[in-house]
């Protein structure tokens, strides 16, 4: 039972590392990621595609998950 505890315990810490990257990213979006929209570069570019997939990636994980647990 102690060791289900210590992992419930590490699952809710996880859970408001979460919180807090989202904040840091929604912050960072707000910001339009450090670059001016008038000086955007072809490395911005590439860099902007990066995160869209891999926030794609894992929304779409999330949305299957929730929908198994309806």
């Amino acid at each position: 039972m102690e060791n289900y505890q210590e992992a419930k315990q590490r699952y809710l810490v996880r859970l408001e590392n979460i919180k807090h990257l989202l904040e840091r990213l929604t912050q960072a979006s707000f910001e339009n990621f450090g670059v001016a929209p008038e000086k955007v570069t072809r490395r911005d570019m590439v860099f902007v595609h990066e995160v869209e997939e891999k926030l794609t990636e894992i929304s779409n994980r999330i949305h299957i998950k929730k929908n198994k647990l309806i």
